[in-house]
């Protein structure tokens, strides 16, 4: 059978958003996208691969936004996938690194606080004085440590900050981390650890099959990836005494950027180039640690996370 043979037209018109449905392997007999007009093949879309493809049996006109971001894949492989057309197309990835959280100091009678680790690319939680910050999780960053054991009498304590959550669409920010919560008077405070900041989405793997002419001249192909967000600040911690222990706590660490993703465009006729946008996001900066006078109980900032890779956009005419 020959693919793509579809018989449904897709027009996306003027100030209009059409997202392609999970699951599903779009199969179009033209395909128009009017200026200002959004086709966005989103997160839900890669839920079954970590590759997605488009059919159009005649044309393929852009003038508008195909957007291809969203992919949810992090972890480092070839991906390869067989099109419906026989052709076998692959893509390699690399997950950059999200940030690790701050350290904090201890004390003579307690260690001090160990930050969080990133993984998936989401940043960890900062630490708190006695209290161990978060690792990044599948799909948020880690949370900031909370002190423990301590006398809750005599200490003041604050909480840690939440890991930020990965955006769930393609054209949304990856959540930045909390700060840690401040603590004040009593015998002693400890600020609580941040939490660390969350990977920014990937750029997706496309596959676009055109029997027609593919006409982008006037649009846009966007496979960029998204910017990871910062970690939170360490909160802070004051009693007005330079005698009395005050620990504040530690920065998250920020979220990796995500990767330009791969665009395929076969065509059997012409095809027209237009703009693309292809670039690697931005990691997230590390947060700081709290505000403490006492300059040998400071804690450490996060860690910045790593920028995102560059993307690509191809097109073949077949013969």
């Amino acid at each position: 059978m020959t693919w793509p043979n579809g018989h449904q037209i897709l027009h996306v018109p003027v100030g209009t958003r059409s997202i392609v449905a999970p699951n599903t392997f779009p199969n179009y007999k033209s395909v128009i996208i009017d200026p200002g007009g959004i086709l966005e093949i989103s997160t839900e879309a890669w839920t079954a691969s970590a590759w997605m493809q488009i059919g159009c049996m005649d044309d393929f006109i852009l003038r508008g936004t195909l957007l291809v971001r969203g992919s949810p894949i992090c972890a480092d492989n070839n991906y390869v996938f067989q099109g419906s057309d026989g052709t076998t197309r692959s893509a390699a990835f690399h997950q950059p690194s999200g940030g690790s959280g701050g350290s904090s100091v201890g004390s003579q009678f307690k260690p001090g606080g160990t930050p969080g680790s990133s993984a998936y690319g989401n940043g960890g939680g900062g630490a708190a004085a006695f209290g161990r910050g978060g690792d990044g999780q599948l799909s948020r960053a880690g949370d900031g440590g909370r002190a423990n054991g301590l006398d809750g009498t005599r200490w003041n304590v604050g909480n840690g900050g939440s890991g930020g959550q990965i955006a769930s669409s393609g054209n949304g920010a990856a959540g930045p981390g909390s700060n840690g919560g401040d603590a004040s008077g009593g015998d002693g405070t400890v600020g609580g650890g941040a939490g660390g900041g969350a990977r920014g989405l990937h750029g997706g793997f496309l596959y676009i099959r055109v029997l027609g002419n593919f006409d982008a001249s006037a649009g846009l192909i966007d496979v960029s990836g998204a910017d990871g967000a910062a970690g939170g600040n360490g909160g802070s911690a004051s009693n007005g005494t330079f005698e009395h222990a005050q620990y504040p706590g530690a920065g998250g660490g920020g979220g990796a950027g995500g990767n330009g993703g791969l665009v395929i465009v076969s065509c059997r006729n012409d095809f027209k180039k237009g703009r693309e946008s292809k670039g690697g996001g931005n990691g997230g900066a590390g947060g700081s640690p709290g505000h403490t006078v006492r300059p040998d109980m400071k804690g450490q900032p996060g860690q910045s996370g790593q920028n995102g890779m560059q993307g690509d956009i191809q097109y073949f005419r077949e013969p």
